[in-house]
């Protein structure tokens, strides 16, 4: 699958890369723009949207979801479906492949930051993105059970 990519996302140079896909018909390119114009509802790019912009999905303007997403690039670590529902898992050999793939894409990329979601896809994708050289944080996965707003929100400020 393809990443996101904002029209200006070279301004923040940021990646936010997730742990996986649970849907193959998911094409980013048209999911979220439904997401912004809110023909589209979605508890992680809401979530993300939230922690990261300073506002609230749920009084923002369409132009402050343009804008932020803009801004971005999104991408999973794992670049296909694991499954259908949210406790389908990445297995080893997935975390294996992605591991290979992960070096060419943040090379073709070359974003200056990358916020990490998920604490088991770190384990893999951590030492690649520190061997580049690339500044990054590790934050839990925003859909995760019991994460606080206020711990995302820390991390991804330590980014700037």
């Amino acid at each position: 699958m393809q990443p996101w990519i904002g029209d200006s996302w070279k301004q923040t140079g940021i990646l936010i890369l997730g742990e996986s896909w649970y849907d193959n018909e998911v094409k980013l390119e048209e999911y979220i723009p439904n997401w912004i114009n809110k023909g589209q509802s979605d508890y992680l790019f809401s979530r993300i949207f939230n922690v990261c912009s300073g506002f609230h999905t749920s009084n923002a303007t369409l132009q402050q979801r343009e804008i932020f997403w803009s801004k971005i690039i999104f991408h999973n670590f794992v670049n296909w479906s694991v499954g259908k529902e949210r406790k389908d898992r990445p297995k080893p050999d997935d975390y294996l492949l992605a591991k290979r793939q992960l070096p060419e894409m943040l090379r073709e990329i070359m974003p200056r930051k990358i916020w990490l979601l998920g604490k088991e896809q770190i384990e893999h994708s951590k030492p690649i993105v520190e061997s580049l050289g690339i500044k990054h944080e590790v934050a839990p996965h925003p859909c995760g059970w019991g994460v606080k707003t206020e711990t995302l929100k820390a991390s991804w400020a330590k980014l700037f």
